[in-house]
């Protein structure tokens, strides 16, 4: 819906552990599902998990909490929309407008980064 988001203009797949694996603890909790996750996952940067959450992905800790954050930003600011949309059109990120806003997004996530940190620090003392 937005450039911070932009790496979700590639697509998110969902993974439905009960597909394969029928009722479970929803945990992928051993190599097996594991390896079937990441088959889901492929090449994106971000999987919703049903009735578990969403996973994250990236090159460095900060480009994946970045990614972690503004996937759930994303999600409400996509949620609002299309209230506020009324069933009407919605104007969002094509692929190729996603590849191309998520090149400055890789290096803009350290001053994310840096900011979300100090604040913790600030809150909590450390």
């Amino acid at each position: 819906m937005f450039h911070n988001a932009a790496f979700l203009a590639a697509g998110v797949p969902v993974f439905d552990i009960s597909k394969k694996y029928g009722a479970t603890d929803m945990l992928v909790s051993d190599n097996d599902k594991g390896e079937t996750f990441a088959e889901c996952l492929a090449d994106k940067d971000v999987a919703l998990m049903r009735a578990h959450g969403s996973v994250a992905c990236g090159s460095t800790l900060q480009l994946a909490v970045f990614r972690a954050v503004f996937t759930e930003v994303n999600s409400r600011v996509q949620h609002w929309t299309m209230d506020l949309a009324n069933g009407g059109p919605i104007a969002a990120l094509d692929e190729e407008e996603g590849r191309l806003a998520d090149v400055p997004n890789n290096g803009a996530c350290m001053r994310a980064w840096d900011l979300w940190r100090r604040e913790i620090r600030a809150e909590t003392n450390w």
